[in-house]
């Protein structure tokens, strides 16, 4: 395959595809932990590199700070609708969620100046789309399916998940289901994927949360296969739909997974029945124009002066804001504008006290 050109701005975040598949495979670098790039006050917009998506979209010098929170997945509520899993900030918040979003952000008490935006998800594959980076793929007869993540805040009921998931998937392998596995690099450093390479399925992955090519990894990954399945209804289920790949829930029967603790809205107690039936046409696909308005899709193209203005005003608010961002905290401050006034006044203030002495 000849070797795209990737314009400058982008080279932080996608990565060449003509060299992307060979790398999925290697699980032993995909599964190293990485430490965040540091350059972004909300530790969380580096997610799978979404601040670098961003300020290539809008403009920004890749090692300069956002002054929003932007979310980063989508998980279903136990009344059946979008929640959004974002970071509160003191300062500005967005959702991709829309008017969902927004409600489900006032009802948990987020603070912050909250505003409907798309999913960066849909910003990179738009760009991908426009470098032909997604074209004359071969596309593999394989079904990838996602187990569900094993995360540190998250308690898998049944401390035999994975095994589990290998009998109902083997039991489906003898029907003529070829079947692959995808992990994140957080349950391969944890050693998940053995269980599924000696039950002889094939492991792929997308790397580290933190890693900026994450995403177009991802996209490289998931649009090379046939169709893709998930038995939890998760943010995957969301970017393959809207990528056009088809993707199915399979009811495996399996153990719910439920937070341990949570700052966020109670998650446990939703019926999955309900949610499939409302997300997936008679329990078997995702639409992709379903998949989009949950990720915040429904004004295309998407737009760089709403970008721009949002980062803009958030800019002003960081000025004048009584609260400033500590980590994902924050804390009460003396606003950045007023503290340098005052500092030039106490300068100004100490020649002409000390000349009266």
């Amino acid at each position: 395959m000849a070797q795209e050109i990737i314009p400058k701005q982008y080279r932080h975040f996608i990565e060449n595809n003509s060299t992307t598949w060979e790398k999925q495979e290697c699980l032993y670098d995909l599964g190293q932990m990485l430490a965040p790039r540091g350059n972004e006050v909300f530790t969380s917009n580096e997610y799978y590199g979404l601040d670098l998506i961003v300020k290539a979209f809008i403009n920004l010098d890749s090692s300069s700070s956002l002054k929003f929170g932007v979310p980063h997945g989508v998980e279903l509520g136990d009344d059946g609708l979008g929640n959004v899993y974002g970071l509160g900030t003191n300062i500005s918040t967005l959702t991709y969620n829309n008017p969902i979003g927004l409600r489900n952000m006032l009802v948990n008490r987020v603070p912050g100046w909250k505003v409907p935006s798309e999913h960066p998800f849909l910003i990179l594959m738009d760009q991908m789309n426009e470098l032909n980076l997604l074209q004359n793929k071969l596309i593999r007869k394989v079904t990838l399916f996602f187990p569900a993540h094993l995360q540190v805040d998250v308690n898998f009921m049944n401390n035999n998940y994975d095994q589990h998931v290998c009998s109902k998937l083997v039991a489906m392998r003898k029907n003529s289901t070829d079947i692959e596995i995808s992990l994140p690099g957080i349950d391969i450093f944890l050693n998940r994927h053995l269980a599924y390479e000696n039950a002889g399925f094939k492991v792929v992955s997308s790397g580290n949360i933190f890693d900026p090519y994450f995403l177009s990894r991802f996209i490289n990954l998931v649009s090379s296969y046939d169709q893709v399945a998930t038995s939890e209804i998760g943010s995957h289920a969301f970017y393959t739909a809207a990528l056009g790949v088809r993707t199915l829930f399979w009811d495996l029967g399996l153990p719910k997974i439920q937070p341990l603790t949570s700052q966020r809205r109670v998650e446990n107690n939703y019926s999955v029945e309900a949610n499939v039936e409302m997300l997936f046409q008679h329990n078997q696909f995702l639409p992709k124009n379903i998949a989009e308005e949950y990720l915040g899709g429904t004004r295309r193209p998407i737009s760089r002066n709403y970008w721009n203005q949002l980062h803009e005003v958030s800019i002003k608010r960081d000025r004048y804001s009584f609260l400033e961002p500590v980590g994902d905290r924050k804390r009460f401050t003396i606003p950045r504008v007023l503290r340098r006034s005052l500092v030039k006044y106490i300068k100004r203030s100490i020649p002409a006290a000390s000349s009266l002495i």
